[in-house]
């Protein structure tokens, strides 16, 4: 049973029921150890996904919870049907994506291009230069507006349907993560500055910026209520690695 716990801990799913299949019970001698790692397995409640060649650093859910995106370190893109657990690779050289609120349209950062996919027909259905390369990016809760980020500093807020863009100007250093609010009126950004900065979407102004960060800025999460903002940090403070999180009170 040493065996089966260390291969669960690891995720390989498939080598624990294979060595929970080799002591299948003739009898009812099994213990409580055996019964429940059976039972755990069959309830699907942990798989292990496998087809990217490096580390995976990115990965979004559809709407409807039966599509999941993921995009790695070899710079591909995978779709996941999640209950068959197949995958299609869209692309190469991606290395964001975001789900449109529909779900039916994927925009994929490659390097300073912007490419829109039809998640259905897994074909590219439009595209777009970006003056950069694109660190992150983000649909508005309608669908109508992209909001994307990358080097040079300025956050662009695209139409999709007609691509006119705005820039909202006010990090000091590149912009790495991007969410809107549930209603769409609110975009928060993190950045290098170690800053979280808030943004009101129709009069393209900023709000207010945020403190407290001892280092760059790297991920950022509304919960459905919208009334607060996680955000966490890395630090890189004598190679320690800790996270930072700290949750941002809306004004």
């Amino acid at each position: 049973m040493n065996l089966v716990q260390q291969a669960w801990e690891a995720g390989e799913i498939s080598r624990v029921r294979d060595l929970l299949d080799r002591q299948e019970p003739q009898s009812d001698l099994h213990g409580f150890e055996w019964r429940y790692l059976c039972n755990l397995c069959r309830d699907g409640s942990r798989l292990t996904l496998r087809g990217h060649t490096g580390p995976v650093n990115g990965v979004a859910f559809s709407p409807d919870g039966q599509t999941l995106v993921t995009t790695g370190h070899d710079q591909t893109v995978r779709l996941w049907n999640f209950a068959s657990r197949q995958c299609v690779k869209l692309a190469t050289q991606v290395s964001f994506a975001a789900f449109s609120p529909d779900g039916k349209i994927l925009a994929l950062a490659s390097g300073s291009e912007v490419r829109f996919w039809d998640v259905v027909a897994k074909c590219e259905c439009a595209s777009f230069s970006h003056p950069g390369l694109v660190n992150a990016l983000a649909f508005s809760p309608d669908g109508k507006l992209l909001a994307t980020c990358c080097w040079d500093q300025p956050i662009r807020i695209w139409n999709v349907a007609t691509r006119q863009v705005d820039q909202l100007v006010g990090h000091s250093g590149p912009v790495l993560c991007l969410a809107f609010s549930p209603d769409g009126k609110i975009l928060a950004s993190g950045g290098s500055d170690t800053t979280v900065r808030l943004w009101d979407v129709a009069a393209r102004r900023a709000i207010t910026t945020c403190k407290g960060h001892r280092d760059l800025v790297f991920s950022l999460f509304f919960p459905p209520d919208g009334k607060t903002l996680a955000s966490a940090s890395l630090s890189c403070a004598l190679g320690s690695g800790n996270q930072q999180i700290s949750r941002e009170k809306r004004r």
